[in-house]
């Protein structure tokens, strides 16, 4: 079975602050982008366009870095709000063809 693409919805508010902490925790780790797209298994036009997409990041991608900035939680990625991420049901059924499920997600990775 395929893996899903699933997207994860941010408000601009929340892409901007994604973006900035993103940026400083790359620079907190001595990291370059190219260095963090390897270390997360990414492309490094996937580093750049985190917080900058319309369309918000993957889960996946945001897994991704929060391992690779060597962070516990998505949550510590996002920032120090509290975060529930989820994904548009009826964007997801018409994008994959079949029913999905709703993801909400605050937990420990």
């Amino acid at each position: 079975m395929a893996a899903r693409r699933v997207e994860v919805r941010l408000t601009a508010r929340q892409n901007a602050r994604l973006r900035e902490r993103v940026k400083a925790l790359t620079k907190r780790e001595g990291l370059s982008e190219r260095a963090l797209a390897d270390k997360a298994g990414l492309s490094v036009g996937a580093v750049r366009t985190v917080g900058g997409s319309v369309a918000g990041p993957t889960l996946g991608t945001l897994l991704a870095l929060t391992k690779a900035l060597g962070l516990q939680s998505v949550d510590e990625l996002l920032g120090p709000s509290a975060t529930t991420l989820l994904a548009n049901q009826d964007e997801l059924e018409g994008a994959v063809g079949e029913p999905t499920m709703t993801v909400v997600m605050n937990s420990r990775i």
